[in-house]
């Protein structure tokens, strides 16, 4: 008998500005414009959680070369389109299979990077159960948002709230509250 398959943990680490921008266009890397300590946090986080999935443009705004010692998944429609990488496996089709595979190969913990699709598609499955959200003390031109199309509000639980520099960014850490069909 196979045992039981372990329940994953999905992470969304994300920086935006405070008026919800994430990105300023389609391909950009928020290390162009977040500050030194949430890039601090950030690879910290990310090293202790060990595996990261985003989407297909995301990885192409980190320039498709991965953060060292991670493992990467990137969900993409066009897998073909993308160079091999040892530690980059490379997923398209619905989430709920793609959590099953993690499940399947044991991992307890993955960060959720984005963008903002991939977010919703995570969110709108209720795979997401923690959420830490950067923000930074600045008003951003028109952009990509943290979430693209949700239908539905999610509700969370402020976990905790710490100031990261004399600026004043701020990181905030909820749990994800699942009860997306009372919300509808």
């Amino acid at each position: 008998m196979n045992p039981e398959p372990s329940k994953v943990t999905v992470v969304m680490i994300m920086v935006m500005s405070i008026n919800g921008v994430v990105a300023r266009k389609k391909i950009e890397n928020s290390f162009e414009w977040n500050s030194e300590e949430d890039k601090k946090q950030f690879l910290e986080k990310i090293s202790t959680l060990g595996t990261v999935l985003m989407g297909a443009n995301t990885y192409k705004s980190i320039g498709s070369q991965p953060y060292e010692g991670i493992d990467f998944y990137v969900l993409t429609h066009h897998p073909e389109q993308f160079s091999h990488h040892e530690r980059v496996t490379f997923v398209k089709g619905d989430v709920e299979d793609i959590y099953k595979l993690w499940e399947a190969r044991g991992l307890t913990k993955v960060a959720l990077l984005g963008g903002p699709s991939t977010n919703r598609l995570f969110l709108d499955k209720e795979l997401v159960d923690e959420v830490f959200l950067t923000i930074e003390p600045a008003i951003m031109p028109e952009g990509l948002h943290l979430v693209a199309g949700l239908d539905w509000k999610v509700d969370l639980k402020l976990l905790s709230l710490n100031t990261l520099n004399e600026q004043n960014t701020l990181l905030l850490h909820y749990s994800v509250i699942k009860n997306k069909n009372q919300q509808k």
